[in-house]
């Protein structure tokens, strides 16, 4: 009777004779000797990977004798790079793991800073962007007391009010905001009054009052605004145009004679 002879093990052993020649079967009518002959198995790299990847010299199989596989670097603008297998950041293929893997290349957008230098201003910007961030313009800042002229930095010595990072863009970046201060005008009411120039100065440029106004027969009180109830300091000027109104007394003079003194009564 011939019996069929199973390979029993999964990883690849063939019985041979002692010439060397595979067998599948032998004979129970005679004596035979039977050797166990072992072959290595190959097994699959298979990469998940974009056309940027060159793998076409790249390994697609290896056994547990090959050395330990070395994974190239990849570098593409703009992104960051690592080969995982089974989710893990690797650089080496394991040979003694004897399977089948696949390796994935993950290409992760790098975050660019955005840094700005606003002068004194504020402003609410992207701090930081991707090369895969939509375009966007940088809104302008603002500052009491002076008008924006634009960006100069990354964009160049030249001020630009408008500044656009496009798509597709890398690299830190930086911007300062560029002033031009402003001016403002205090006008002067005289109600009545001798006539006032108006003042003109810079945003925050120390000022004095005016020459006060003359009326005849009537006192001036003072500078205030249009209800005549908050006097004017003079200090430093606002970042405002305004004007003030003159505040004064009317009065007469009434002469009331005692045998010992005068009494002069002021009224409004």
């Amino acid at each position: 009777m011939l019996f069929l002879l199973y390979d029993s093990v999964s990883d690849g052993i063939k019985y041979t004779d002692s010439a060397g020649i595979s067998i599948s079967t032998y004979s129970t009518s005679a004596s035979q000797t039977l050797y166990a002959r072992w072959s290595l198995n190959y097994y699959t790299i298979t990469y998940n990977c974009d056309d940027s990847i060159d793998i076409s010299g790249m390994p697609t199989a290896y056994t547990i004798n090959d050395d330990n596989i070395d994974l190239p670097h990849q570098t593409k603008d703009g992104y960051s790079f690592m080969w995982s297998i089974d989710g893990i950041p690797t650089t080496t293929v394991v040979t003694s793991q004897a399977r089948n893997i696949i390796i994935d290349a993950i290409w992760t957008p790098i975050q660019y800073t955005i840094d700005y230098y606003l002068g004194g201003g504020v402003a609410s910007n992207y701090n930081s962007y991707t090369i895969e961030s939509s375009s966007f313009n940088l809104n302008e800042p603002i500052r009491e007391g002076y008008t924006f002229i634009g960006w100069t930095g990354s964009n160049g010595d030249d001020p630009q009010v408008v500044v656009t990072i496009p798509n597709g863009s890398i690299g830190d970046l930086e911007y300062h905001a560029n002033w031009k201060i402003q001016q403002f005008t205090i006008s002067f009411e005289s109600n009545g009054g001798s006539f006032i120039a108006s003042i003109t100065a810079d945003y925050n440029e120390i000022i004095f009052a005016p020459s006060n106004p003359i009326w005849s027969e009537r006192s001036f009180v003072g500078w205030y605004d249009s209800t005549l109830t908050e006097p004017y300091l003079f200090n430093r000027m606002p970042a405002k145009n305004f004007t003030l109104y003159a505040k004064w007394i009317e009065y007469e003079v009434i002469l009331a004679y005692t045998h010992i003194d005068i009494k002069i009564i002021l009224y409004q």
